[in-house]
Parts: C-alpha cells; structure tokens; sequence
C-alpha cells in the first residue's frame, strides 16, 4: 500500500513521535522512507551572504539531529534517507518534495498551536493538507 513514505521533520518532539508512526508503516509496508527537512534562512539574515551562512548551519542542524532517527530506521530495517530542502515556505516545499520523489503518503506533526493561532498564522500541517497530491497523515501532540 505503501512503498514511499516523506516524513516532515523538524527535529520537534511532536516530529519524532510523527517519525515513529512513519517508521513503524514503513517496517510494515517494507516502505522507503525519507526524512525531509527545510532549512531556511534566520529572518534577521540582512545579506546573501548572511542568509546562505544561516542556510548552512541549519542543513548542518538537521543532519546532526537526524542521525539517531537514520540508525533507528536501519536498525529496523528500512531504507531511509535525509533530505534537505531549502526554501522559505515549509509547506511548499514539502508538497513539491512528495510529488518530485513520488511519496505515497505524507506523515507530518503538529505542533499544538491553538486554533486562534493558526486560524492567524497558519500551521505547516494544514497547508500540507490541503495541497498534496497524496495521503497525509498528521499526528497530533496529543
């Protein structure tokens, strides 16, 4: 049912328990699973040159911390990988990501913000949501 699973991950508690349910799918279904991430520039970045430095000490970021949840992937015995997406719009990049590498699903967390603050900013989850092309399973703080 399930051959490509993209898990969004941004090393929150709430992602790691999303990276549990997509690793247990994943053993289940003998999945691939990547791991995505999207490193973005500080918002204080003034110049290019800032906002690629800040870029790269947030790929650097990701890579550090997602290092126990490839092993956990491999100790199970499924394929993951690590992908670092650039890009200033989490959502976007995640939808664009899961068609580009044929995702048959989407596992995602959410962080808990409550409905005011999303209903005003908005939640990563719920643009996923509403824009992928696949499945999206959102997992709860709860």
């Amino acid at each position: 049912m399930f051959s490509h699973i993209l898990i969004a991950w941004d090393a929150s508690p709430n992602a790691r328990r999303a990276f549990d349910y997509a690793l247990e799918i994943a053993k289940r279904f003998d999945s691939r699973l990547n791991v995505a991430v999207v490193a973005r520039s500080a918002e204080h970045a003034d110049s290019d040159t800032e906002r690629r430095r800040s870029v790269e000490e947030a790929r650097r970021f990701y890579q550090e911390r997602s290092s126990p949840l490839l092993e956990a992937a491999r100790e199970r015995g499924v394929h993951a990988e690590l992908l670092v997406l650039e890009g200033e719009h989490p959502a976007e990049k995640l939808v664009e990501t899961a068609a580009h590498v044929g995702a048959d699903v989407i596992v995602i967390g959410r962080r808990g913000r409550s409905a005011m603050s999303r209903f005003l900013m908005g939640s990563t989850s719920d643009r996923v949501v509403r824009y992928a092309s696949c499945p999206v399973l959102v997992v709860n703080d709860r």
